[in-house]
């Protein structure tokens, strides 16, 4: 997966929504950047909840593709901001294929253990993600147009003082 084009998008969106709460110049410090770690490992458990690998109780789990795509974007709005803020934006690609052996529960597992803390580390982290995205039957334009929706809600969002 090419990211090139995912970081100029998320870093428009990135910068309205500093921009709409005052935060131009403090976005990327330490204290907002932690936020978004943060908020990142909680959508990963959001999607993990949504896929329900974990619920060997509940026989009558049933996967919904919409819903799970949806938790899935928010897990990419939250790696493509932190990797922007943390200036990972050299980082060109994605090779999820390297991952595609792990089964799916140690690829959730690795993500919400990952602190993120360097590019090697956030780049295996959205490779991992990638990667259980194509487990799960989505393709990569899926996943793709998938982020560009859900960006043009958190647009309107913005604009609507969410």
């Amino acid at each position: 997966m090419i990211l090139k084009e995912l970081f100029d998008l998320q870093i428009e969106l990135d910068h309205a929504i500093a921009k709409n709460l005052n935060i131009e110049n403090d976005f990327n410090n330490v204290y907002y950047v932690d936020k978004r770690v943060f908020a990142l490992k909680v959508e990963v458990a959001e999607f993990a909840n949504e896929v329900g690998f974990f619920k060997y109780w509940k026989q009558s789990h049933q996967i919904d593709r919409v819903k799970t795509l949806e938790e899935l974007a928010d897990v990419i709005h939250f790696f493509l901001s932190v990797g922007i803020s943390r200036k990972y934006t050299f980082v060109k690609e994605l090779d999820s294929l390297a991952w595609k052996k792990v089964p799916m529960e140690q690829l959730f597992q690795y993500l919400l253990n990952n602190n993120f803390d360097s590019s090697g580390k956030w780049k295996n982290g959205f490779e991992q993600l990638i990667c259980i995205g194509f487990k799960l039957g989505y393709t990569a334009n899926e996943m793709i147009q998938a982020y560009k929706s859900k960006r043009e809600i958190n647009f309107k969002r913005q604009e609507e003082s969410y």
